[in-house]
């Protein structure tokens, strides 16, 4: 099997799809090759391992990679391991100075009322890290303790009521969750219309602009397919399936960006030319 060369800009961990064709009595590259983010290429392969090799699924998924929004990781704890939720415990003081006092008997807690707390735990590895920070609140008599998991935050506010004693009372816990994996935040579609053009207008515009620019296309070189025309590369069978290639990812990806609401509605929905 002929090889070609992979292409180029690749970062370690990117799949890459590759449309392998039979000619005559032998399969060959058809030098078609479709690079996906590490996002997009874990999403691909999940749903390849549950229907099966579908060419037209991984070009499906291939152009909505460049449409769509990445989805978003979920957020966890580097050393537990837990889910992050921000958690911010309101308290009232009631005695400033006994406050403070019951903070200075804990040598995990570290700081002052100017700068604030921090409130250290010993891991098993070794290495001390934030258990919670506490500040004072936008009230002069309030303070605010901030936790980054639940169970650190549930922890917490059971051994600082204990701490605080008559110094200082609950009131109230506000939690902040990140956004959910995969759910874009919303946003209000923007017109790309200039004001005062006609709609027709722009599609007519954008239908003369898409004719011109593919009006030489059969006799462009192109990178894809060895820096030789589409014409020169139909002459043979590989080349033919190479060209079919391409000018179907062309046809897809064009007609996908088209489908936006933001768009104007072009009237020119065919690339049968780029076929023809």
């Amino acid at each position: 099997m002929p090889q070609f060369g992979r292409p180029q800009g690749l970062e370690v961990g990117t799949l890459v799809a590759y449309r392998i064709m039979k000619v005559e009595d032998h399969h060959e590259l058809s030098g078609a090759a479709y690079p996906f983010s590490q996002f997009a290429g874990g999403k691909l392969t999940d749903a390849l391992r549950q229907s099966g090799t579908d060419g037209r699924r991984i070009l499906f998924e291939w152009v909505q990679q460049f449409l769509t929004p990445p989805p978003l990781p979920e957020l966890r704890n580097a050393h537990t391991g837990e889910p992050i939720r921000l958690i911010t415990d309101h308290y009232k003081v009631l005695n400033w100075e006994g406050f403070a006092a019951a903070l200075s008997d804990v040598p995990e807690i570290e700081g002052d009322s100017q700068h604030g707390w921090t409130w250290l735990a010993a891991c098993e590895d070794g290495q001390m890290r934030s258990r919670a920070a506490i500040s004072r609140g936008k009230a002069p008599d309030k303070i605010e303790v901030f936790y980054q998991t639940q169970r650190k935050a549930d922890e917490g506010r059971s051994r600082l009521g204990h701490l605080f004693g008559a110094s200082a009372s609950y009131l109230t816990r506000e939690i902040n969750e990140p956004l959910p994996q995969g759910k874009p935040r919303k946003r209000s579609p923007a017109s790309v219309i200039p004001p005062g053009i006609d709609p027709e207008t722009v599609a007519a515009a954008i239908e003369q602009a898409i004719r011109r620019a593919y009006a030489n296309w059969a006799d462009e070189p192109i990178p894809a397919l060895g820096n030789k025309t589409p014409r020169e590369t139909i002459k043979t069978p590989s080349g033919l399936e190479r060209v079919k290639g391409l000018s179907a990812v062309t046809k897809m990806a064009r007609n996908a960006r088209h489908a936006s609401k933001a768009a104007p509605r072009c009237r020119f929905s065919s690339y049968g030319m780029l076929s023809e």
